[in-house]
C-alpha cells in the first residue's frame, strides 16, 4: 500500500465579466479523488461525492469536472462493471495487472499447485517477496485457466472489470524456462520438454502469470495466474 498526494492546479482563463481580469480555476485534485472513489466502490458520481462529504471536508470542486466524471461513469465504466458481475478478482500487488474469473474456475482448482509452476517461482522469488514486501511464503498459489482461455480473455482494461491499462501494456515477460516433464499438458501426448514463460507487473514487479506449453506446441499453451496476492488483501481488509 502507498500514499498518493494530489496537488491542485489552476487553469488560466478570462473573467466572464469585463474580460480584462484573469480567472484562476482549481478543483481538479478533488475531482481526481472523486473519480478514484467512484471507480473503487463502483458508485455514480454523486453517490461518491456524498460518500466523500461524509468522510472529509470537500473543498471547492468544479461543476464541469463533476459533470464530465458523471458522463464518463455512465457511458463507459458502468458497462465495464456490468460485464464482470459475479466474478472474482485476481490481481498483482498494485492492481495494474488484474483479471476477473468465474468462481467455478477457482472451485475446480487443485489445492496444491503444479510442481512445474513452483519450480519457476522458487526460493529466490520467495526471498525477493520477503525483502520487497515483508511477506514470508513457502510457495505461491496458482489458478490454471481452462483450455483455450488465454490471459487476455479475462484480463481487466478500460472496457472490462477494474480500470487498468491492460496486461498488454503492464505485464512484461521475464524469460522462458525449459523443464523436462513426465506428463504432458495435451492428452494422449508423450512426455517432452515443457516451456514456461513467466510475466511480471511493470509497476510493482511482482510475478503475475505464466504460460506453459509442451515442446514446440505454443498454440496449445495453458495460462496460470498467481492468486496469492488476493489472500493478503482478504487478510488485511
Amino acid at each position: 500500500r502507498g500514499e498518493v498526494l494530489f496537488v491542485d492546479g489552476q487553469a488560466q482563463g478570462q473573467d466572464a465579466g469585463d474580460g480584462q481580469h484573469p480567472l484562476r480555476r482549481g478543483g481538479l485534485a478533488m475531482a481526481a479523488v472523486l473519480a478514484i472513489v467512484a471507480e473503487t466502490y463502483r458508485l455514480d458520481a454523486f453517490a461518491a461525492l456524498s460518500y466523500l462529504s461524509s468522510q472529509i471536508l470537500v473543498a471547492a470542486i468544479r461543476p464541469d469536472a463533476i459533470s464530465c466524471i458523471a458522463s464518463w461513469l455512465e457511458s463507459k465504466r458502468r458497462a465495464a462493471w456490468k460485464r464482470c458481475e459475479g466474478m472474482v478478482r485476481i490481481a498483482c500487488f498494485c492492481g495494474c495487472c488484474s483479471w476477473h474469473v468465474t468462481p467455478e474456475w477457482l472451485a475446480r482448482a487443485p489445492e496444491e499447485p503444479p510442481e512445474i509452476l513452483q519450480a519457476v517461482a522458487g526460493e529466490s522469488y520467495m526471498r525477493w517477496l520477503h525483502a520487497r514486501f515483508g511477506i514470508m511464503w513457502d510457495q505461491l498459489q496458482w489458478l490454471t485457466l481452462p483450455e483455450d482461455v488465454v490471459a487476455e480473455d479475462c484480463s481487466d482494461d478500460v472496457s472490462y472489470g477494474s480500470l487498468t491499462r491492460g496486461i498488454h501494456v503492464q505485464a512484461e515477460p521475464i524469460g522462458d524456462t525449459h523443464i523436462a516433464q513426465t506428463s504432458s499438458l495435451v492428452s494422449n501426448a508423450s512426455p517432452c520438454m515443457r516451456t514456461v514463460r513467466r510475466f511480471r507487473c511493470h509497476t510493482c514487479r511482482a510475478l503475475t502469470h505464466a504460460e506453459l506449453w509442451d515442446g514446440d506446441q505454443e498454440e496449445n499453451k495453458r495460462v496460470a495466474l498467481v492468486c496469492s496476492y488476493e489472500f493478503i488483501r482478504l487478510l488485511r481488509g
